[in-house]
Protein backbone atom coordinates (compact mmCIF):
# COMPACT_ATOMS: atom_id res chain seq x y z
CA UNK A 1 0.00 0.00 0.00
CA UNK A 2 1.09 3.74 -0.84
CA UNK A 3 1.65 6.51 1.55
CA UNK A 4 -1.43 7.86 -0.83
CA UNK A 5 -3.60 4.76 -0.04
CA UNK A 6 -2.64 4.83 3.49
CA UNK A 7 -3.99 8.38 3.50
CA UNK A 8 -7.26 7.35 1.91
CA UNK A 9 -8.03 4.26 4.06
CA UNK A 10 -8.39 6.73 7.21
CA UNK A 11 -10.20 8.70 8.55
CA UNK A 12 -9.20 11.54 6.45
CA UNK A 13 -11.43 13.89 5.41
CA UNK A 14 -13.94 13.30 8.29
CA UNK A 15 -15.44 15.99 10.35
CA UNK A 16 -15.43 12.84 13.00
CA UNK A 17 -17.60 12.97 15.98
CA UNK A 18 -18.20 9.63 17.93
CA UNK A 19 -17.66 6.84 15.56
CA UNK A 20 -20.01 4.65 18.19
CA UNK A 21 -23.06 6.73 18.05
CA UNK A 22 -25.97 5.62 16.62
CA UNK A 23 -26.46 7.98 13.48
CA UNK A 24 -23.46 8.39 10.77
CA UNK A 25 -24.20 11.10 8.36
CA UNK A 26 -22.12 10.99 5.08
CA UNK A 27 -21.23 13.67 2.49
CA UNK A 28 -19.84 13.41 -1.01
CA UNK A 29 -16.45 15.80 0.15
CA UNK A 30 -15.96 18.70 1.35
CA UNK A 31 -16.97 22.03 -0.04
CA UNK A 32 -13.98 24.35 0.70
CA UNK A 33 -11.54 25.93 -1.75
CA UNK A 34 -8.69 23.29 -3.03
CA UNK A 35 -5.84 23.54 -1.62
CA UNK A 36 -1.98 22.21 -2.89
CA UNK A 37 -1.89 18.02 -1.88
CA UNK A 38 1.81 18.92 0.18
CA UNK A 39 0.45 16.76 3.60
CA UNK A 40 -1.47 13.67 2.92
CA UNK A 41 -0.26 11.93 6.12
CA UNK A 42 -3.10 9.68 7.57
CA UNK A 43 -5.51 10.22 10.27
CA UNK A 44 -5.79 7.51 12.39
CA UNK A 45 -8.09 8.72 14.87
CA UNK A 46 -11.51 10.88 13.56
CA UNK A 47 -11.52 14.47 14.03
CA UNK A 48 -14.58 16.00 15.99
CA UNK A 49 -16.10 19.17 17.01
CA UNK A 50 -13.27 20.37 20.32
CA UNK A 51 -13.74 23.97 21.70
CA UNK A 52 -10.33 24.66 19.85
CA UNK A 53 -11.71 23.14 17.02
CA UNK A 54 -14.97 26.05 17.22
CA UNK A 55 -12.63 28.82 18.11
CA UNK A 56 -10.82 28.04 15.09
CA UNK A 57 -14.12 28.37 13.08
CA UNK A 58 -16.42 31.29 14.48
CA UNK A 59 -18.86 31.10 11.63
CA UNK A 60 -18.93 27.12 12.28
CA UNK A 61 -22.77 27.77 13.20
CA UNK A 62 -23.66 29.45 10.13
CA UNK A 63 -22.54 26.47 7.79
CA UNK A 64 -26.22 25.25 6.00
CA UNK A 65 -25.12 21.65 5.63
CA UNK A 66 -24.89 20.77 9.25
CA UNK A 67 -27.88 23.25 10.17
CA UNK A 68 -29.93 20.77 8.97
CA UNK A 69 -28.05 17.96 10.20
CA UNK A 70 -28.34 19.63 13.65
CA UNK A 71 -31.85 19.46 12.85
CA UNK A 72 -32.32 16.11 11.58
CA UNK A 73 -31.21 14.88 14.64
CA UNK A 74 -33.18 16.64 16.95
CA UNK A 75 -36.21 15.16 14.57
CA UNK A 76 -35.18 12.22 15.15
CA UNK A 77 -34.32 12.67 19.24
CA UNK A 78 -38.23 13.95 19.02
CA UNK A 79 -39.66 11.11 17.82
CA UNK A 80 -37.55 8.52 19.78
CA UNK A 81 -39.22 10.37 23.03
CA UNK A 82 -43.03 9.87 21.23
CA UNK A 83 -43.60 8.53 17.84
CA UNK A 84 -46.98 9.40 17.49
CA UNK A 85 -46.11 13.29 17.81
CA UNK A 86 -45.36 15.87 15.08
CA UNK A 87 -41.26 15.85 15.46
CA UNK A 88 -39.66 19.62 16.95
CA UNK A 89 -37.42 21.52 15.41
CA UNK A 90 -37.06 23.88 19.08
CA UNK A 91 -33.15 23.42 20.51
CA UNK A 92 -31.54 22.71 17.20
CA UNK A 93 -29.00 26.00 17.36
CA UNK A 94 -28.08 24.91 20.72
CA UNK A 95 -27.96 21.21 19.61
CA UNK A 96 -25.51 22.48 17.19
CA UNK A 97 -23.50 24.48 19.27
CA UNK A 98 -23.04 21.97 21.83
CA UNK A 99 -23.80 18.87 20.69
CA UNK A 100 -23.12 18.30 17.01
CA UNK A 101 -20.20 15.75 16.12
CA UNK A 102 -18.81 15.97 19.19
CA UNK A 103 -16.28 13.08 21.23
CA UNK A 104 -18.91 11.66 23.20
CA UNK A 105 -22.21 12.77 21.12
CA UNK A 106 -24.90 11.08 18.82
CA UNK A 107 -23.34 11.63 15.64
CA UNK A 108 -20.48 11.26 13.32
CA UNK A 109 -20.00 13.07 9.96
CA UNK A 110 -18.20 11.04 6.93
CA UNK A 111 -17.02 11.93 3.84
CA UNK A 112 -17.05 9.64 0.73
CA UNK A 113 -13.96 11.58 -1.06
CA UNK A 114 -11.15 12.99 1.57
CA UNK A 115 -10.32 16.19 -0.24
CA UNK A 116 -12.13 19.47 -0.64
CA UNK A 117 -13.52 20.52 -3.81
CA UNK A 118 -15.91 23.49 -4.01
CA UNK A 119 -17.90 21.92 -7.14
CA UNK A 120 -18.55 17.87 -7.11
CA UNK A 121 -16.89 18.73 -10.73
CA UNK A 122 -14.47 21.09 -10.59
CA UNK A 123 -12.66 22.76 -13.67
CA UNK A 124 -9.98 23.91 -11.05
CA UNK A 125 -9.24 20.23 -9.91
CA UNK A 126 -7.21 19.10 -12.72
CA UNK A 127 -5.36 22.56 -12.21
CA UNK A 128 -4.43 22.35 -8.74
CA UNK A 129 -3.27 18.98 -8.63
CA UNK A 130 -1.89 18.68 -11.83
CA UNK A 131 1.60 17.99 -10.49
CA UNK A 132 0.40 15.10 -8.26
CA UNK A 133 0.21 11.81 -9.54
CA UNK A 134 -2.70 10.46 -7.85
CA UNK A 135 -4.66 13.21 -8.32
CA UNK A 136 -4.33 14.74 -11.41
CA UNK A 137 -7.25 13.44 -12.80
CA UNK A 138 -10.34 13.41 -10.50
CA UNK A 139 -12.48 10.52 -11.70
CA UNK A 140 -9.16 8.48 -11.20
CA UNK A 141 -9.18 9.78 -7.71
CA UNK A 142 -12.59 8.86 -6.99
CA UNK A 143 -12.12 5.18 -8.30
CA UNK A 144 -8.45 5.14 -6.26
CA UNK A 145 -11.00 5.51 -2.73
CA UNK A 146 -13.60 3.09 -4.27
CA UNK A 147 -10.55 0.68 -4.24
CA UNK A 148 -9.11 1.54 -0.82
CA UNK A 149 -11.35 4.18 1.25
CA UNK A 150 -14.67 2.39 0.56
CA UNK A 151 -13.43 -1.03 2.39
CA UNK A 152 -12.41 1.26 4.69
CA UNK A 153 -15.65 2.57 5.54
CA UNK A 154 -17.58 -0.67 5.36
CA UNK A 155 -14.69 -2.40 7.76
CA UNK A 156 -15.23 0.67 10.05
CA UNK A 157 -19.11 0.37 10.17
CA UNK A 158 -18.98 -3.29 11.30
CA UNK A 159 -17.08 -2.44 13.63
CA UNK A 160 -18.89 0.39 15.38
CA UNK A 161 -21.92 -0.67 14.13
CA UNK A 162 -24.25 2.46 13.44
CA UNK A 163 -27.77 1.60 13.04
CA UNK A 164 -28.23 4.31 10.89
CA UNK A 165 -26.12 5.90 8.01
CA UNK A 166 -27.51 9.13 6.25
CA UNK A 167 -25.73 9.56 2.52
CA UNK A 168 -26.06 13.30 1.07
CA UNK A 169 -26.49 13.24 -2.33
CA UNK A 170 -28.72 10.82 -5.10
CA UNK A 171 -26.24 10.80 -7.89
CA UNK A 172 -23.50 9.01 -6.11
CA UNK A 173 -26.05 6.54 -4.35
CA UNK A 174 -24.05 3.23 -5.53
CA UNK A 175 -20.89 5.06 -3.76
CA UNK A 176 -22.67 5.43 -0.53
CA UNK A 177 -24.32 1.92 -0.71
CA UNK A 178 -21.18 0.33 -1.37
CA UNK A 179 -18.70 2.30 0.52
CA UNK A 180 -20.90 0.92 3.63
CA UNK A 181 -21.09 -2.74 2.57
CA UNK A 182 -25.05 -2.48 1.47
CA UNK A 183 -26.69 -4.60 -1.20
CA UNK A 184 -29.12 -4.91 -3.61
CA UNK A 185 -31.08 -1.57 -5.56
CA UNK A 186 -32.75 -0.20 -2.24
CA UNK A 187 -36.36 1.44 -2.04
CA UNK A 188 -37.13 4.11 -3.48
CA UNK A 189 -39.33 6.15 -0.88
CA UNK A 190 -40.96 9.97 -1.58
CA UNK A 191 -40.93 12.53 1.41
CA UNK A 192 -42.66 15.47 0.93
CA UNK A 193 -45.57 16.14 -1.62
CA UNK A 194 -46.56 18.07 -4.79
CA UNK A 195 -43.65 20.47 -5.69
CA UNK A 196 -41.85 19.89 -2.38
CA UNK A 197 -42.10 15.48 -2.83
CA UNK A 198 -38.39 14.15 -3.14
CA UNK A 199 -37.63 10.99 -3.41
CA UNK A 200 -34.64 8.65 -1.08
CA UNK A 201 -32.76 5.45 -1.42
CA UNK A 202 -33.20 2.96 1.63
CA UNK A 203 -31.56 -0.10 1.67
CA UNK A 204 -31.35 -2.12 5.29
CA UNK A 205 -28.19 -4.50 6.65
CA UNK A 206 -28.26 -6.48 9.60
CA UNK A 207 -30.64 -4.22 11.49
CA UNK A 208 -28.85 -1.39 10.11
CA UNK A 209 -30.44 0.98 7.18
CA UNK A 210 -28.41 3.58 4.81
CA UNK A 211 -31.08 6.46 3.68
CA UNK A 212 -29.54 7.90 0.37
CA UNK A 213 -31.16 11.74 0.60
CA UNK A 214 -30.93 14.64 -1.73
CA UNK A 215 -27.98 16.70 -1.20
CA UNK A 216 -28.78 18.93 2.54
CA UNK A 217 -29.43 22.66 0.48
CA UNK A 218 -29.98 23.75 -2.60
CA UNK A 219 -32.75 24.15 -5.40
CA UNK A 220 -33.62 20.57 -5.93
CA UNK A 221 -32.40 19.01 -2.52
CA UNK A 222 -33.25 18.65 0.99
CA UNK A 223 -33.95 22.65 1.89
CA UNK A 224 -36.64 23.12 3.89
CA UNK A 225 -37.49 22.32 7.75
CA UNK A 226 -40.59 20.20 6.15
CA UNK A 227 -37.73 17.75 4.75
CA UNK A 228 -35.54 16.99 7.37
CA UNK A 229 -39.13 16.41 9.39
CA UNK A 230 -39.94 14.61 6.77
CA UNK A 231 -37.13 12.48 6.32
CA UNK A 232 -36.86 11.89 9.95
CA UNK A 233 -40.25 10.12 9.93
CA UNK A 234 -39.19 8.06 7.13
CA UNK A 235 -35.50 6.68 9.50
CA UNK A 236 -37.59 6.73 12.66
CA UNK A 237 -40.17 4.10 10.04
CA UNK A 238 -37.44 2.00 9.10
CA UNK A 239 -35.97 1.64 12.48
CA UNK A 240 -39.34 0.74 14.04
CA UNK A 241 -39.73 -1.66 11.35
CA UNK A 242 -36.57 -3.53 11.71
CA UNK A 243 -36.37 -3.77 15.64
CA UNK A 244 -39.95 -5.39 15.38
CA UNK A 245 -38.75 -7.86 12.49
CA UNK A 246 -35.41 -8.52 14.99
CA UNK A 247 -38.00 -8.84 18.16
CA UNK A 248 -41.50 -10.36 16.26
CA UNK A 249 -40.07 -11.78 13.19
CA UNK A 250 -42.16 -9.54 11.38
CA UNK A 251 -42.23 -5.35 10.81
CA UNK A 252 -45.10 -3.98 12.65
CA UNK A 253 -47.40 -0.97 11.75
CA UNK A 254 -45.83 2.40 10.22
CA UNK A 255 -45.08 5.32 12.74
CA UNK A 256 -48.82 7.28 12.73
CA UNK A 257 -48.59 9.56 9.64
CA UNK A 258 -46.62 8.38 6.19
CA UNK A 259 -43.43 10.49 5.51
CA UNK A 260 -44.48 11.35 1.74
CA UNK A 261 -47.67 12.94 3.61
CA UNK A 262 -45.88 15.74 5.73
CA UNK A 263 -44.36 18.05 3.70
CA UNK A 264 -45.40 20.99 6.42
Amino acid sequence: MTDFDRFLASWSGVDGGNPSADVWICGIEHGGSLEPATDLDPELEPASWTDDFKKQHPKFQTWQYNQKAAKLLVALNSLQRDLGQQPSLEGWKAYMAEKLYVRDGESFKLNLFPLASPKVDSAEWNLVYAQHPALRDKGAYRERCRQVRFPFFEDMRHRYKPKIIVGTGKTFRDDFAKAFGFHGPGERRPIGAGQRQRECSVYEDHGAILVVTPFFGGRYGLNGDDHLIALARLIAEYRLASLCRSTFGHPFRTIPGAAASHAG
